[in-house]
């Protein structure tokens, strides 16, 4: 979901979402690595272990990567992440690749994490850290075990540049200049005026707002839940021009930011608006509550940044005592800015602690955008279409003039068939954005959504069957995003449209050895012929056997060998397309429906006629938005009978 275009970005934003195949192990047991053979062992060939019990867990993990990196004399680096992570497969395979990944080794044993599972979250309050995105890494001194930094390793696309962001010393000296952007966002477009608008709905982080420094607080916090982090940005700088003493705007201009970008050019703005606090802290008094967020920003500066030293640690609380300082002492009646700091760092509570504030938040304030928003994406990652549904249609009510808000209702509308309406509101959400760029003269990329909204604008085409609204879509989103790319060639490859696709293939193939391995499997997909496959023979089936490519593998074999397809097989690929389809609300179906595509496109081409036949019952199921249940079932159910 990056934004801007392959032209001003290059590889690295790309490479950050790329949808890279999966590949199981991981290079890191050559040289110096660590080796993760014992977990791959028994976790089924899967480098992010889900096993998880009283004896073999992620802080078995880390512990044994400490120990090597103690016996070794290196630092360790931890990278947390999760199978499903598009970002974390591209990041390991960057590594894989590259002929200077024995370069990283001299210097640090690499353990992968699996942050989904519960002891990682356990380990991750012993070590006083907090994960907000995947994949992230962090970097410790074994021995004693000492933090030293965080950082998030997708957004460099060689080891080179990896080992350049471990040297620490580095890092102060980069803060000191004003950059030109924050990630894709120009600092002058962070730095246009705002006015005060009714487009992102209501906010009661200040309950009853007297003057316009607390009614644009109440903006940015409105437009922060929704994640328009560009105008939230721009509301909290509009109150510090209003008031430049009081202490909200800093904090809010602190939390925008480091959801723009956390890596590239946000500490800048993170250290000017600390500045300020300290200002405000020396010359003013504070309330309690004013003092609960200080601690609770300087926190989670702390946690996301490379550039500090181990003394700008002290006497700074972890993320998740501040925010328990917050919900109990400094400011328990805001349930409003409870509600966004414990969404921003959900990533280390209970799915129950966590819906539990935003349920509480909405009774006290049914039409508050955060809580409805969370709750929204709380639903689908439960597998609960028809909460979700309810959510999207109050708040896109709400908020009319969010394209965030708009989208997350088209969002809700697929999975119960609603294909029309879908694209309504993802078209509607499109206006939006260009309405944006075209009112500040700005390239309407600049706000991350954008794309991802025209990519899921393209996945209701598909779902519609308008297969050529679809492509026109994904082209659009292919200038900024990377996910695009690989939606767009597979469409193409589906269509037939052979020569364009090989085409774009050729292109993109251009821009480095890392993206010819990205794009490998659609490659091959676009060359296959039958000869080819007889040719092939038996392949080996990758360690993961209910993983896309290892279906496709057992695909191929069974026409080489002249063998039927069994049940077995049928069954699992039931399985693994259900999954999918349940899996992230819209953002998996779009994914999962076109890898399906791409599957009966290899069957027809290998004459496999029973395997369109077995997925047709599928394929209509989801089409038609019958496909849900309870997030766990591995089979499908009929549940959607209201309409």
């Amino acid at each position: 979901m990056m934004k801007s275009r392959i032209g001003k970005i290059g590889l690295i934003a790309l490479q950050i979402l790329i949808l890279a195949s999966s590949q199981n192990g991981f290079a890191s047991d050559q040289g110096n690595g660590f080796s993760m053979d014992p977990y791959l062992k028994k976790c089924g060939g899967l480098i992010y272990s889900k096993c998880d019990d009283a004896t073999q867990n992620q802080e078995t993990v880390f512990q044994d990567a400490q120990e090597k990196a103690k016996a070794g004399g290196l630092d360790l680096m931890v990278v947390i992440g999760a199978d499903w992570c598009p970002a974390c497969k591209s990041f390991r395979k960057m590594i894989e690749n590259d002929n200077n990944k024995e370069d990283l080794f001299k210097k640090v044993v690499l353990v992968e994490i699996n942050g989904d599972a519960s002891s990682a979250r356990t380990l991750a309050k012993k070590l006083d850290i907090t994960y907000v995105g995947y994949p992230q890494a962090f970097i410790f001194d074994p021995d004693p075990l000492k933090f030293k930094k965080a950082f998030f390793p997708s957004t460099m696309f060689n080891v080179n540049q990896l080992i350049t962001n471990l040297d620490l010393k580095n890092s102060k000296k980069e803060a000191q200049a004003k950059p030109s952007s924050v990630g894709s966002v120009l600092v002058k477009t962070l730095e246009l005026p705002i006015e005060l608008n009714g487009d992102y709905g209501k906010s009661y982080f200040i309950s009853s707002p007297k003057d316009d420094y607390e009614r644009f607080i109440n903006q940015g916090i409105s437009a922060l839940h929704l994640f328009q982090y560009v105008d939230s940005f721009r509301s909290f700088q509009m109150a510090a021009k209003v008031d430049p003493d009081r202490v909200m705007a800093y904090v809010g201009q602190i939390l925008s930011i480091l959801e723009i970008s956390k890596y590239e050019g946000a500490f800048y703005f993170v250290d000017l608006a600390l500045d300020q606090i300290a200002r405000i802290e020396k010359n003013f008094k504070l309330s309690e509550k004013e003092k609960g967020w200080i601690e609770a920003v300087r926190a989670v500066r702390l946690n996301s940044s490379s550039s500090y030293t181990n003394k700008d640690k002290e006497g700074v609380l972890s993320v998740t005592e501040a925010l328990r300082k917050l919900r109990t002492e400094s400011d328990p009646e805001n349930l409003d800015g409870i509600s966004l700091f414990t969404w921003l760092n959900s990533s280390i509570l209970s799915p129950q602690e966590t819906m539990k504030v935003f349920e509480l938040a909405l009774k006290k304030n049914p039409d508050s955008v955060g809580p409805r928003h969370y709750l929204l994406h709380m639903a689908e990652r439960r597998n609960d279409p028809r909460d979700a549904e309810t959510h999207g249609s109050i708040l896109k009510d709400l908020a009319p003039g969010s394209g965030h808000a708009i989208h997350m209702y088209g969002h809700t509308l697929p999975q119960k068939g609603k294909w029309k309406e879908a694209v309504h509101y993802f078209k509607k959400a499109h206006d939006i954005h260009l309405k944006w760029a075209e009112k500040y003269k700005v390239d309407p990329a600049q706000d991350w959504h954008y794309s991802h909204n025209l990519d899921l604008l393209a996945a209701a085409y598909l779902g519609l069957g308008n297969l050529e609204k679809a492509s026109e879509s994904w082209e659009k989103a292919s200038n900024y995003d990377g996910r695009a790319i690989l939606h767009y060639l597979g469409l193409e490859i589906i269509k037939g449209d052979y020569k364009k696709a090989d085409q774009l293939l050729s292109k993109y193939e251009g821009y480095s050895d890392s993206w010819k391995t990205y794009l490998a499997p659609l490659r091959e997909e676009l060359d296959l012929t039958q000869d080819q496959v007889r040719q092939a023979r038996v392949r080996t089936i990758p360690g993961d056997s209910d993983s896309y490519e290892s279906l496709m593998v057992e695909l191929k074999n069974s026409f080489a060998e002249g063998q039927p397809l069994n049940l077995d097989y049928y069954s699992r690929l039931n399985t693994y397309f259900s999954n999918r389809f349940q899996a992230g609300g819209f953002d998996g179906w779009s994914n999962a429906y076109l890898e399906l595509l791409r599957m009966k496109r290899v069957a027809k081409i290998l004459s496999l006629e029973d395997f369109e036949l077995e997925m047709k019952p599928l394929e209509m199921t989801v089409k038609s938005g019958a496909l849900c249940g309870n997030g766990s079932s591995k089979s499908l159910v009929k549940c959607m009978s209201d309409e």
